[in-house]
């Protein structure tokens, strides 16, 4: 895996799950070496869901050669055409309703498009989160070490609070691996080192000034309280607002 190599934008969208996702790919891929990666979420109102033309060809002015998406991607086939006539690599992680004809990508990761995959119930945020573990295992199989230093095993868990984030704000099913995921991605939320998330939490009066918890945190503080917040700057103004919140070091 050379991610140097490449300029990468990972498109998302302006959910909870879409945002999240985004920053379970952004911090992984920069911890293993990208140094050209950036975002594009899509505005609610002017880009609507999922790739259009207008993005693709941006992308292809600003010379990108790999486009990853979260949460979108899987009905695009105009769109994905579009950039592989451009030399524009396109890997597609999506869970939404598989269409008959699939767009001509790269690689297609999700649960519904893989009839062995045992779990189709995944959020946006699980996708990306599942291609995040086999480029981790990979990254270690290879002898490579994290940017910052931490173990990949360790990196890999403290990704859990944007995928419980994901899974409850997306509303899948919490059965099988979304209910693991949940489960362990609510362990990681109570003690999230998230600043941005911490800041959150504050503001919403989840914790206090001195950092203590009214209650512990569990999926209705998630589904009423942490992501219609981030819903809500996508439905506002821009979602990006959200994902630079919760990607901010």
């Amino acid at each position: 895996i050379n991610f140097v190599v490449e300029k990468i934008i990972i498109h998302g969208d302006y959910d909870a799950d879409g945002v999240s996702a985004s920053v379970i790919l952004v911090s992984a891929l920069k911890n293993m070496g990208a140094t050209d990666i950036d975002t594009f979420l899509p505005h609610r109102e002017t880009d609507g869901y999922g790739l259009n033309t207008n993005t693709i060809q941006n992308f292809i002015n600003d010379k990108i050669n790999l486009i990853i998406t979260c949460d979108c991607g899987v009905s695009n086939v105009e769109e994905i055409k579009m950039a592989k006539d451009n030399n524009i690599d396109v890997i597609v992680t999506d869970h939404h309703s598989v269409p008959t004809q699939l767009p001509e990508a790269l690689a297609i990761i999700h649960p519904l498009a893989d009839k062995n995959y045992p779990d189709k119930g995944l959020a946006g945020g699980g996708v990306a989160f599942k291609l995040v573990q086999g480029l981790l295992k990979k990254h270690l199989d290879e002898g490579k070490t994290l940017s910052n230093g931490q173990t990949h095993e360790a990196f890999e868990k403290w990704l859990l609070d944007m995928v419980a984030i994901a899974t409850v704000g997306d509303m899948v099913p919490l059965i099988g691996e979304s209910r693991t995921f949940t489960k362990h991605g609510l362990i990681v939320l109570n003690k999230t080192r998230r600043i941005g998330l911490q800041k959150l939490l504050l503001e919403s009066r989840i914790i206090q000034e001195d950092g203590t918890k009214k209650k512990e945190i569990d999926a209705d503080t998630i589904g009423y309280q942490i992501a219609p917040r981030i819903n809500a700057a996508g439905r506002m103004n821009h979602a990006s607002v959200a994902y630079n919140l919760m990607i901010t070091e």
